[in-house]
């Protein structure tokens, strides 16, 4: 298995920029106090050029699939819930052999989370990953428009456990009313409620360990309610019946 967390925190990492709108670099600004330990991060930073443009690493060898079909990594930005993250793989050589752009979206905003990505039956031609977040818009250098990466893994599974330890519990979900989130003992300094299209639909701030998300108003459909806590923040999604 190629381990691609060791390639991604080597010092002066083959990673480039292309075009210079987004700047790569190991750095640890806001580590510790959003959850992630760990001594180095890359940062890129989208602040103008063009809407496509991206960063990317070649690893030494194709990258095999058969047994581990799956490459995850974390990501932390301030841009909204719902920010679309692509990634795709490259032929180094020509880098019209690829998977085309496969997109995920971000779920929490300022913390940590996971994304997995299936590449189950691709052939070993790939040498190259490349990082695409908030494909198709342009960058403003924003802390909105900087993404932080880490933990860049090739596994055989594609379970995608939240970074943050959830000590919480939700019930009742669904629901065509109200629902109760309670941690075990942290107070929830806030919760905001994300529609899919990633539009803040409702926020409240307990300062208790126990906390009402009135559902009342909201449509019928799929939400995401971001909890923040002393120590970080994690998502959960909401069913409202």
């Amino acid at each position: 298995m190629l381990n691609l967390q060791q390639l991604i925190l080597k010092p002066l990492l083959t990673f480039l920029v292309l075009m210079v709108v987004r700047q790569l670099k190991l750095l640890h600004p806001v580590a510790q106090q959003t959850g992630n330990s760990s001594a180095t991060i890359a940062e890129l930073v989208r602040n103008g050029g063009q809407v496509w443009a991206g960063a990317f690493v070649t690893v030494p060898s194709k990258i095999d699939f058969s047994t581990n079909p799956y490459i995850k990594y974390i990501i932390w930005t301030d841009a909204p819930v719902g920010t679309k993250i692509d990634f795709k793989l490259e032929d180094a050589a020509n880098g019209a052999i690829n998977t085309g752009d496969i997109s995920r979206f971000t779920t929490v905003s300022g913390a940590w989370e996971t994304l997995v990505y299936d590449f189950t039956g691709t052939a070993t031609i790939y040498d190259k990953l490349t990082f695409l977040p908030n494909n198709g818009t342009l960058g403003d250098g924003s802390s909105t428009s900087t993404f932080y990466y880490d933990n860049i893994t090739q596994t055989a599974t594609a379970s995608a456990e939240n970074f943050n330890v959830q000590l919480f519990s939700l019930f009742p979900n669904p629901t065509k009313n109200s629902r109760t989130v309670k941690t075990k003992s942290e107070n929830i300094s806030s919760i905001k409620v994300f529609d899919i299209l990633g539009k803040n639909v409702l926020s409240i701030a307990p300062n208790s360990n126990e906390a009402t998300i009135e559902g009342a108003s909201l449509k019928a459909g799929l939400y995401f309610a971001q909890v923040k806590k002393a120590n970080g923040a994690s998502s959960l999604k909401l069913v409202k019946q």
